[in-house]
């Protein structure tokens, strides 16, 4: 079963994948979930947590918790739409900062993924994710 269930796969590749970025990020003490959070916060001036958590494809309370540590540290800030009753996120210029010090690294780890896996190959398996994730 483990070998041929999907879900156990994808998750296995996901789990050893983050493990190559987080190595590579700890330095700037943001791990790599957190530098696609911050990276969803400075699109934009400001962003409302439900429109985060669509821009991610991350529900609403797993990004509440990923945002702690960050709005702990000071990399973001939240807040209130003055005309809405919906909370904001705003990146801070320290989490702008941090997020300057992490994207090399990112960029490191996407260029070592590369390397392993082939830069044809990943653009394959890039648009076959694309294609899955659209399905839901």
């Amino acid at each position: 079963m483990l070998d041929a269930c999907a879900c156990t796969r994808v998750r296995t590749a996901s789990r050893l994948i983050t493990r190559s970025y987080d190595y590579l990020l700890r330095d700037t003490g943001l791990k790599a979930s957190q530098v696609s959070v911050l990276a969803g916060v400075d699109v934009s001036s400001e962003v409302s947590i439900s429109a985060l958590s669509k821009r991610l494809l991350m529900d609403r309370t797993t990004l509440s918790r990923n945002l702690k540590p960050l709005v702990a540290e000071g990399l973001v800030e939240l807040g209130q739409e003055s005309w809405r009753r919906s909370k904001v996120v705003r990146i801070t210029p320290k989490g702008r900062a941090r997020l300057g010090k992490a994207l090399p690294l990112w960029e490191q780890a996407q260029s070592d993924l590369l390397k392993r896996v082939g830069r044809q190959r990943w653009q394959a398996i890039s648009a076959q994710l694309s294609e899955l994730i659209s399905k839901y």
